[in-house]
Formats: structure tokens, sequence, C-alpha cells
């Protein structure tokens, strides 16, 4: 006993450390590069990071994108390679799939080599969205063409917010109209009130119309459609169910002659 107390005493004083320390032990962990932005346009792109510590001097990797079935679903670059100590992290660009869907980012982690070989799987929530299409038409009455900067805006529950990268340059001929339209991107779809303002109203004119607020459209969901319909049917159940009622509860009159007496 005392022997073994003497040889930690030793290798203490000789600065080497027998216990480890789990402190020191490597981790992984995989997050969007823009601190909540886990969702972009199907086909589009989109940045992830692996962020990591290593025990070790480095470490290899293998990144897929995945459906809910575990199929290999879009693209991810670099979908392989090393890990080095000297960094703590590592850039992943994703190219969604075309299809509209959550999907799992699947990143696995190799240390070390044979009977010392670790593996860590980590995961990360992706989701791929269709973009709502805003559409605005506006009116040139005047008899000279009019070109203007202008940006889409959304009305949220604390008012109206502009689009940041909707910015477009309208051109309208004298006497016409021009279509402005914007892919609008969002985590969760659903109704959107929306309208096209002009960056500097002062320079457009009074012939110009269809800008701001009080020309505000509306797009509608494809599942508020479908709510609308049950509505309805609802709506239509509750009637017939009312003049059955109605029917069953009905009085029968006898309008025949009563029976003679005997």
């Amino acid at each position: 006993m005392f022997a073994i107390l003497g040889i930690l005493a030793i290798a203490c004083a000789a600065g080497i450390v027998l216990l480890s320390d789990d402190s020191s032990a490597s981790s992984f962990s995989v997050a969007p590069s823009e601190d909540g932005v886990d969702y972009a346009k199907t086909s589009s792109t989109l940045r992830y990071t692996i962020n990591y510590t290593l025990d070790s001097s480095q470490a290899t990797y293998v990144a897929v994108l995945e459906d809910s079935d575990g199929n290999s679903k879009g693209s991810v670059s670099s979908s392989s390679g090393t890990l080095y100590s000297t960094s703590h992290t590592r850039a992943l660009t994703l190219t969604m799939p075309s299809d509209a869907g959550d999907y799992t980012l699947k990143v696995t982690v190799t240390e070390g080599a044979d009977e010392n070989k670790v593996e860590y799987v980590r995961t990360a929530y992706v989701r791929a969205v269709d973009p709502i299409k805003l559409s605005v038409t506006v009116n040139n009455s005047g008899a000279v063409a009019r070109s203007f900067v202008a940006y889409f805006w959304v009305e949220k529950d604390t008012g109206w917010e502009k689009i940041d990268g909707s910015k477009q340059t309208v051109d309208v001929s004298a006497n016409g109209s021009k279509t402005v339209t914007y892919d609008y991107v969002v985590r969760d779809v659903s109704n959107t009130t929306f309208c096209l303002k002009a960056e500097d109203t002062a320079t457009i004119g009074g012939d110009i119309q269809g800008l701001g607020e009080d020309h505000a459209h509306t797009y509608y969901t494809s599942a508020n459609d479908y709510r609308m319909i049950e509505y309805l049917c609802v709506g239509v159940i509750v009637i017939l169910l009312i003049v059955a009622i109605w029917i069953y509860r009905k009085p029968i009159r006898n309008f025949g002659k009563p029976k003679g007496r005997r």
C-alpha cells in the first residue's frame, strides 16, 4: 500500500498525470451557421457548422442529409473530410432537396483506429420549404414612364415589416402596367397579407397605382382552402340534420273520413 502511494507521489512530483480528465474528452455538435435558421427554399443552399473539440490530433467525419425513412436526399459539401485539433469548426453547405419537407442532417465522426476507434453521431433538423409567390401589379396612368425602387412588406402581429432582400427596381411604361413578384421564404407557411411599397414615394408621382397598404393582398395557403371546404361540409351536414329532425317530428294528419258508427 505504502509502495503504491510512494509511486504516485514520485509520479506527481515528476509532472506525470496518470488519471484521465473527462473535461478533455472530445465533443461534437451540429447546428445552423445562422442562429435559428434551419430552413431554406427547395433546391437552394443552407449552411450548417460542425462545432468540435478533439482530445486527439484529428478525426474523420461523414455527413448526409436524410428523409424520415433514412434515405439520402439533396447533398452536402463537403460530405466527408478530416477534422483537426488545430481548429474547432467545419462548415457544411447543404443543397436542399427539390421536395418540401422535414429532413435530418446526420454527421458521423470517427476518432482513433482499430480497437481504440470511437464513433460519435450527431443530428440536426432541416426543413425545405416551397416559397410563397408574392405578386403585385402596378399601373401607370401617366404619359411619362416611371422607374423606382420598391420593397415587399408583410403584415405581422406587431405591424407592417419590410422583407429584407426583396428590393427591386420597378420600370413602368407610360399608360402601362408592371407585375412585380418575389419568392418569400418562411419556415412555417400560413396566410400572408402583403403589399409593395416604394422606397421613396416623393419621386414616383401620383400616376402610379397599386402601391402601399391600401392595395394589400393576401396569400391563402392550401391548408386554409381545405379548412374552408371542411367548414362548408359541416354546415351542410348540420342543416340536413335539422331538416331531418323537423320532418321526423312533424305530426301526420289524417285527411280521410272517419269510420261510421255501428
